[in-house]
């Protein structure tokens, strides 16, 4: 999982993780991600 990979916990948080909570989490890394590269 890309947030794992990101450095953001072990996997198995994740997949432990109410899928309304993991939404929010989604988007917030994907924002964080889109901020990086327009930076770059």
């Amino acid at each position: 999982m890309v947030l794992a990979a990101n450095g953001y916990g072990p996997v198995g948080f994740w997949l432990k993780m109410p899928l309304s909570e993991l939404h929010k989490w989604i988007a917030v890394n994907n924002q964080i991600l889109e901020e990086r590269r327009n930076e770059e």
